[in-house]
């Protein structure tokens, strides 16, 4: 799945360090409700399911 493949695109921004731009996030605007928490950040949402595995 890439970006083209998003039909709501303007849902979701990147965000990233302009020093070294190494460090990237995606944030979804609208949250992704998941275990009765919402996340907005690629990364928490990662961090929570590779906490249950």
């Amino acid at each position: 799945m890439g970006l083209k493949d998003i039909e709501n695109i303007e849902n979701y921004i990147v965000v990233y360090s302009t020093q070294d731009f190494t460090k990237l996030d995606v944030v979804y605007t609208e949250g992704i409700k998941y275990n009765d928490k919402i996340y907005y950040t690629l990364s928490s949402l990662q961090s929570e399911i590779g906490e249950e595995n």
